[in-house]
């Protein structure tokens, strides 16, 4: 019996509950993938065809680039992100409303493995939708692509920024209107206004005054640096931005998953 035991001991693996709870959100979103990731391509296609192509020649930028060209990365960013925070949202509050959240909580985690776990699967999520806005947007755009490791670095920290605020709102919604209402009234806001459409130096000083407290206003320029080599923030500060702002999200929502807000139905 002690030698059976010894044994259990020697063959557990702390880390093995993380990676099936990883394994158990990669699996979901692929279940739904139509849903989960040919939608999002398929919007991304649309705005290109419609405001890229058909609206883009009538629209005068300065610079060599025309409007399709500089819309495209902010159209893959955004991807990104919106589909790293529908997951992490979308897993975190089906949980909770489905009740079946007591099945995480039994399970041998801590909650920093437990947001770690739901932000990878997140991000995985959103590099694959921007994966595919690219292949699709080569059929209205040329490839140029000035920086690569900035593409990726930005890619990366947008899907974890955008996670985390996914978890926070899986947390605080307590019903499908409220995680509704965030999305509609926080997150769509927060991308539309970020310069995505136009370049913020062309707005009045008010508006330029509000994008500068917009964090995925320095996601997009930094994206838009890494694609067509031209931004309107130095390198230092839209790194620095969405950076710090991932890192305190990633604390709260850590702290409330450690003190079990909203965890326990």
């Amino acid at each position: 019996m002690k030698k059976n035991i010894c044994r259990i001991t020697r063959e557990y693996q702390p880390w093995l509950p993380f990676w099936t709870l990883l394994r158990r959100e990669f699996l979901r979103f692929s279940e739904i993938y139509v849903q989960a990731l040919v939608t999002p391509v398929v919007s991304a296609a649309l705005y290109l065809l419609v405001f890229g192509v058909s609206l883009g020649s009538r629209v005068m930028l300065p610079g060599e680039f025309s409007y399709v060209e500089f819309v495209f990365p902010g159209l893959i960013i955004m991807g990104i992100c919106q589909s790293s925070f529908q997951n992490s949202a979308g897993t975190l509050f089906m949980a909770r409303y489905l009740n079946y959240m007591v099945d995480f909580l039994v399970t041998p985690l801590s909650p920093v493995q437990y947001c770690i776990a739901f932000t990878l699967a997140a991000m995985a999520r959103g590099l694959i939708v921007g994966i595919g806005i690219i292949l699709i947007g080569f059929l209205f755009v040329e490839p140029h692509i000035a920086n690569i490791a900035e593409l990726i670095l930005f890619a990366l920290i947008g899907s974890f920024l955008f996670s985390q605020l996914g978890l926070l709102a899986g947390l605080f919604s307590d019903s499908f209107d409220t995680l509704s209402a965030i999305t509609n009234f926080l997150i769509l806001p927060i991308i539309y206004f970020s310069g995505m459409f136009y370049p913020v130096s062309l707005l009045s000083p008010f508006w330029q005054i509000i994008s500068v407290f917009n964090p995925m206003y320095y996601l997009v320029e930094g994206f838009r640096g890494g694609w067509l080599g031209v931004r309107e923030v130095g390198l230092g500060l839209v790194l620095m931005v969405p950076l710090l702002v991932s890192f305190c999200l990633f604390l709260v929502a850590t702290l409330l998953m450690q003190r079990g807000y909203n965890t326990r139905t």
